[in-house]
C-alpha cells in the first residue's frame, strides 16, 4: 500500500499509541500525535518565527523558505517515532489495544528512551530518502539527532554501532514494527510536502528547529488539546491531519505566542513624558537608523554614568533593530533579582504605552513570583490560565493607587509561565544566568537559544558579571552574531578592554575571526557608544560634538567624607584617644533629614548591623508627630519574600523620577546594592 491509501479511512494502522490518560483511560493514536505536532510546528513558523529566523533556518538548509517550513513541519512531526518500539508495553492498558499482528513480532526488542529510539530508527528511514549519512555531520545524521534532541539533550549518533541498521532492526522490534515505522515517515513527508532533501544541515539551523520541534511538542501534548480528539477520533490520518491544520493556529494563539508589532508612538508617550531625548538618545536615534538600515544588525555598546539615560538609549536602539524587520521583541538582562524587578516595571510600562492589542511581558528569575506587578491576575476557573481584566471590590470602588482600571495587555498566559516557557515571550525581562544558560551544555538549551534569538537583546550592568561569567556571555555573544540577532551592552564602567573583546566575540560568530578585527579599535567611548555591523564588522561611534555636549550637561559632583567610627563589637586600647562610635555618627547624619526632611540612605555590611541601626534610630532621634511612622524603613535579605518585594517597590516608586519622596528611608547592603 501506498501513501495514498494510509491517508484513508483503515488504509494503516492507529493502534499503536503515543498518548494515555489514566484517569479517562483515553488513548490517543501515535501517528494523530505525530501529525498534532507538525501541523503546529508550521504555524510556530509562520506566527512566531521572525523572518531572520526563518531566513536563516532555511539557508542553513539549503533551501527555500517555503521548503524549509515544509521541512521543519516534517522533522517536528517524526520527533516520536521511536515509540514504535518496546516504549508501547509500559502502559498494559493502550498495549492491549494495540494490533495482534505487531503484539506478535516483539522478538528481541530492547526498551530503551524513546528519544534514542527515533534518532536511531529515522537513519536508515532518512538514507532510503536520500539524506547522506556518511558522516557524523552529514545531513541525516544531523537531523536524527534534532529528533534525539526533542526531550532536551542532543545525543550523538553511532553510524557505525547502535544506530547501523541491523541492531535497530534487531532491537526495536520485527518486520511488522520496521514496516510500521517506514509507513510512518512516508505518511508524515508526504502530508506535509516535505520532499526536497536539503543539500546541508548547519549548526545554527539544526539548534533552531529542534526548538521549533520542542515548542510544538509541548503545545500539541496539552491533555485540554488531545483529549477531546482522543475521545472522538478521526477516521483516517488525511481528515485527522487537516482538522489538525485547522486548530494550530488557535492553539498558538491560546498560548500567547503570536508576535506583534508595536505600533509607532512619540517619544514623550513611551517613556513617561519626557520632553526629548538627551543628546546621547538622539545621537543613537540619528545615526543608528540609517546604518541598520544599511548594513543590517550588530552589536551596540553603550557607555555612560548611572542616570545618563542608557536604558531609554537601549530601547530607542531595539526599536531602531526591530524596525528591519529580521526581529522582533525585547529580551532586556539585568544581574539581579532587585534589578530586573525593577526593568520589569520600565518594559512593561513601555509596551503598555504602545497600546498593543496583546502583548505579554514576562519576568523570568527564581523569585519571579514574589513580584505583586507580575502576579497581578485571577486564575480562571477552568485552566490554568489569566484572566487579566483587572475589576474593582464589591462596593465598585476605584481601583488601588498603582493598579489600572483596564484590562492589562501585557500579563503572560498561564502557558508563558512555565519554568522555561516564560523566555518565549516576546517581551521578556531576566537575569543574567537565564540567558547564559543557552550557551551551556545543559537541558533544553536549543529551547532558550530560539527564545533568545529573534529579537533585541539588551545586555545591562555588563561590568556586575564575574570572570567566569563573562566568559560565559562571551560564548552567549558568538551564537548570537551567528545568529543574526542584534544585542545592545550597557555599563556604566566597563573597561575598555573587555567591552572590545566582548565585540569581537560577536563579531567572530558573525563570520569575521579574531584575526581579522584585531586591527580594529573596538574600545567604545565614554560617555558614548560604539556599533559594530555584523555583515562587514565596520565600526560606527557617536559624534564627537554629541558626546562632549552629553557629558557637559550630565557632570554631576559628589562629597565624600572620611570619619573614623568604632563598631560596638570592638573596644579601643586603654591608651589610645577616645572615638565615636558608628551608631552615634549615623545618627547625627540622619538627625537633620528626621527633623527637616530630605531623604537619606544607610548601608550596613551585615544584617544584624541593620537591624541595630534601625533599632536605635527609631528610639534615639526626635522624629516628628511623635513616632517614624512610615518614614524610617527596614529592608535587608531575610525579610520573608512578599514583605521584602513590597518594601523595595515602595522606596522604588518613591524615589523614581515622578516619585514624591519621603522624609528618609532605611535600607541594608544587600537588599539595595547592584
Amino acid at each position: 500500500m501506498g501513501v495514498r491509501e494510509d491517508v484513508r479511512f483503515g488504509g494503516i494502522d492507529l493502534t499503536p499509541w503515543g498518548k494515555f490518560d489514566r484517569g479517562q483511560l483515553a488513548v490517543y493514536p501515535l501517528l494523530f500525535h505525530l501529525l498534532d505536532v507538525a501541523a503546529v510546528a508550521g504555524v510556530v513558523w509562520d506566527r512566531y518565527l521572525t523572518r531572520g529566523q526563518r531566513c536563516l533556518i532555511a539557508a542553513g538548509l539549503g533551501v527555500t523558505p517555503a521548503e524549509a517550513r515544509c521541512l521543519v513541519m516534517f522533522i517536528a512531526g517524526l520527533h516520536d517515532l521511536g515509540k514504535l518500539s518496546a516504549f508501547q508495553e509500559q502502559e498494559a492498558h493502550p498495549w492491549a489495544r494495540v494490533s495482534d499482528s505487531l503484539q506478535a513480532d516483539t522478538t528481541s526488542w530492547r526498551r530503551m528512551p524513546h528519544e534514542r529510539a527515533s534518532m536511531h530508527s529515522v537513519l536508515q528511514l532518512l538514507a532510503e530518502a536520500g539524506y547522506p549519512v556518511d558522516a557524523s555531520d552529514s545531513p541525516g545524521v544531523l537531523v536524527a539527532q534534532i529528533l534525539g534532541g526533542h526531550h532536551g539533550r542532543f545525543l550523538q549518533v553511532d553510524i557505525d554501532g547502535a544506530a547501523k541498521a541491523s541492531r535497530v532492526n534487531l532491537t526495536l522490534g520485527g518486520p511488522a514494527w520496521q514496516d510500521l515505522r517506514r509507513r510512518y515517515f512516508a505518511l508524515v513527508r508526504h502530508l506535509t510536502g516535505a520532499t526536497v532533501v536539503p543539500t546541508d544541515v548547519s549548526v545554527t539551523a539544526a539548534v533552531l528547529i529542534t526548538g521549533v520541534g520542542i515548542i510544538a511538542d509541548r503545545l500539541a501534548s496539552q491533555r485540554h488539546y488531545w483529549l477531546p480528539k482522543a475521545q472522538a477520533p478521526a477516521f483516517g490520518a488525511g481528515e485527522h491531519y487537516a482538522q489538525a491544520v485547522r486548530d494550530a493556529p488557535g492553539l498558538l494563539e491560546q498560548s500567547g505566542l503570536i508576535r506583534t508589532t508595536l505600533p509607532h508612538t512619540p517619544f514623550t508617550h513611551v517613556h513617561g513624558g519626557l520632553a526629548a531625548p538627551n543628546d546621547l538618545q538622539a545621537s543613537v536615534m540619528e545615526q543608528l537608523a540609517p546604518v541598520v538600515g544599511k548594513k543590517g544588525p550588530g552589536i551596540l555598546v553603550v557607555t555612560d554614568a548611572t542616570g545618563g539615560g542608557k536604558t531609554i538609549t537601549a530601547l530607542e536602539a531595539a526599536r531602531i533593530f526591530n524596525a528591519g524587520g529580521d526581529t522582533a521583541g525585547i529580551l532586556w538582562l539585568l544581574p539581579t533579582m532587585a534589578t530586573t524587578n525593577a526593568a520589569y516595571d520600565v518594559l512593561e510600562a513601555y509596551v503598555a504605552a504602545h497600546r498593543p492589542e496583546h502583548a505579554p511581558v514576562s519576568l523570568v528569575h527564581s523569585h519571579s513570583y514574589l513580584n505583586t506587578a507580575y502576579t497581578d491576575h485571577h486564575l480562571a476557573a477552568h485552566e490554568p490560565s489569566t484572566s487579566d481584566a483587572f475589576w474593582p471590590g464589591e462596593d465598585d470602588a476605584d481601583p488601588p493607587t498603582g493598579e489600572r482600571p483596564e484590562e492589562r495587555v501585557t500579563v503572560p498566559d498561564g502557558w508563558l509561565r512555565g519554568w522555561d516557557r516564560a523566555l518565549l515571550a516576546q517581551f521578556t525581562v531576566a537575569t543574567h544566568d537565564q540567558a547564559l544558560m543557552a550557551a551551556l551544555p545543559v537541558r533544553f538549551s536549543a529551547l532558550r537559544m530560539l527564545a533568545i534569538s529573534g529579537r533585541t537583546v539588551i545586555v545591562d550592568e555588563v561590568h556586575a558579571l564575574p570572570p567566569f561569567m563573562r566568559q560565559m556571555l562571551g560564548r552567549l555573544l558568538h551564537w548570537l552574531g551567528a545568529l543574526g540577532c542584534p544585542v545592545v551592552l550597557l555599563s556604566a564602567t566597563l573597561p575598555g578592554q573587555v567591552g572590545s573583546d566582548l565585540v569581537r566575540s560577536y563579531l567572530d560568530g558573525a563570520g569575521h575571526p579574531h584575526p581579522e578585527t584585531a586591527h580594529l579599535d573596538c574600545h567604545p567611548p565614554y560617555p558614548g557608544w560604539l556599533y559594530a555591523a555584523a555583515s562587514d564588522a565596520s565600526l560606527t561611534r557617536i559624534a564627537p560634538a554629541a558626546a562632549v555636549a552629553h557629558a557637559a550637561r550630565n557632570r554631576r559632583r559628589a562629597d565624600i567624607r572620611l570619619h573614623p567610627v568604632r563598631h560596638s563589637s570592638c573596644t579601643d586600647p586603654e591608651d589610645a584617644p577616645a572615638r565615636e562610635t558608628r551608631l552615634q555618627r549615623i545618627t547625627q547624619e540622619i538627625a537633620p533629614v528626621a527633623t527637616s526632611g530630605g531623604c537619606a540612605a544607610v548601608y550596613c555590611a551585615t544584617v544584624a548591623d541593620a537591624q541595630t541601626t534601625y533599632a536605635h534610630l527609631h528610639t534615639a532621634l526626635d522624629w516628628p508627630d511623635g513616632g517614624p511612622g512610615g518614614q524610617l524603613l527596614l529592608l535587608h535579605a531575610r525579610l520573608p519574600g512578599h514583605e521584602g518585594e513590597a518594601l523595595t517597590r515602595s522606596v522604588r516608586t518613591a524615589l523614581s523620577r515622578t516619585g514624591e519622596r519621603p522624609s528618609a528611608w532605611w535600607s541594608s547592603r544587600p537588599a539595595c546594592s547592584t
